[in-house]
This record gives C-alpha cells, sequence and structure tokens, in this order.
C-alpha cells in the first residue's frame, strides 16, 4: 500500500510538474506573441510615417510648383513685382500728400503712414522690403543708399529699421503739418489760390 501510494503521489508530482512547464511555456509564448505584436505595431506606426512623407513631398501642386520656380526666374519676377508695388506707394504718398487739400484725404494717409510705420516697429523692417529681400536679394532701401552714396549723400548709421523710421516719421509730420495748415486757413476763410485747378 506504502508503494502504491508513493507511486501515485511521484505520478502526481509529475503531472504538476508537467501542468507548471506547460503553464511556464504558454506564458513564454503568450509573451514572444505579445513582443511580436508591439514589433509589428511599431513597424506599421513607422511606415504610415514614411508613407505620410512621401505624400507630402510628393504634392502634385507642390511638385508643379517647384518645376516651374526651377525652370523660370518667377522669384525674380515677383521680387520685381514687389519693388513695383513698393514705388507706386510712395510716389502716390507724395503725390496726394503735395496736391491733395482735402483734410480728410490727408487724414486717411496719415492712417496709412501710421500703419506702415506700426508695421516697420512691429517686423524691424518695411513689410515690402522684406519680400523685395526675399525673392531678389537686394530692397529699394538698399538701392536708395546706392544712388545716395554716388550723389556723395550718407546716413549716419547702416541701420535699414533706423533708416525707414526716419523716412516715416518725416512723411507723418509733413502731412500733420499741411492738414493743421489747412484748418488754420479754414477757420479765417483764408482761400488757396487754385491755378489751372491743380489742387483737389
Amino acid at each position: 500500500m506504502n508503494l502504491l501510494n508513493i507511486k501515485n503521489n511521484n505520478l502526481f508530482e509529475e503531472n504538476n510538474n508537467k501542468v507548471g512547464d506547460n503553464n511556464e511555456d504558454n506564458n513564454e509564448d503568450n509573451s514572444d506573441e505579445e513582443s511580436i505584436y508591439e514589433n509589428n505595431e511599431k513597424e506599421e506606426i513607422y511606415i504610415d510615417k514614411i508613407l505620410l512623407k512621401k505624400l507630402k513631398n510628393s504634392n502634385i501642386i507642390r511638385e508643379i510648383s517647384n518645376s516651374i520656380n526651377k525652370n523660370t526666374k518667377f522669384n525674380k519676377l515677383k521680387g520685381i513685382f514687389y519693388l513695383n508695388l513698393h514705388n507706386i506707394f510712395i510716389f502716390l504718398i507724395a503725390f496726394i500728400t503735395v496736391f491733395n487739400t482735402s483734410i480728410t484725404h490727408l487724414i486717411y494717409l496719415l492712417i496709412v503712414v501710421s500703419l506702415d510705420a506700426f508695421s516697420v516697429v512691429i517686423l524691424h523692417e518695411c513689410p515690402l522690403s522684406i519680400l523685395e529681400q526675399k525673392y531678389l536679394g537686394l530692397n529699394g532701401c538698399e538701392l536708395k543708399d546706392i544712388i545716395l552714396k554716388n550723389m556723395k549723400i550718407f546716413y549716419n548709421c547702416n541701420h535699414t529699421y533706423e533708416k525707414q523710421i526716419e523716412i516715416l516719421i518725416n512723411i507723418w509730420t509733413i502731412i500733420a503739418a499741411k492738414i493743421l495748415i489747412l484748418i488754420f486757413l479754414k477757420m479765417f476763410n483764408i482761400k488757396l489760390i487754385n491755378f489751372n485747378n491743380i489742387y483737389l
């Protein structure tokens, strides 16, 4: 009887050991499957990122734009456009300041000049000058400096920001002074002699 009990106990222990080994094997298999699953997920995420990059780089509109920029001098054309636009603005401001006697129009002009001065203070340079520099590698302020240097006229400093602020302050002062003079003349009913209807 004792021998039978001992044999049964041994068999029972062996079965338990086998079950334990099987559980360990199953746990190892499960951990291997989890690690494989995690690796697959990481690979999928990595592949998705690569595909997104390729899609971003293979944008048809961007490819057309890049090919146009390479094959044509489109950047130079944009730079010339901004330079001409800048010159037109300067001409119109000067023309309206000299020939317009409407206080309302001059106040509008003063607001435009004030906004330009505000943008120069915020950006530390005129927005149009920034665009000219970006597309041409040269801006209107630098061209003006070259012309003035050829005429032997020099600034005390080489900072573009200070030059632009100085010009805008001078323009603002001229416009404000003209408005004040016109108000003064209207107060005393003094009329300007308008030869050939030059003034508005």
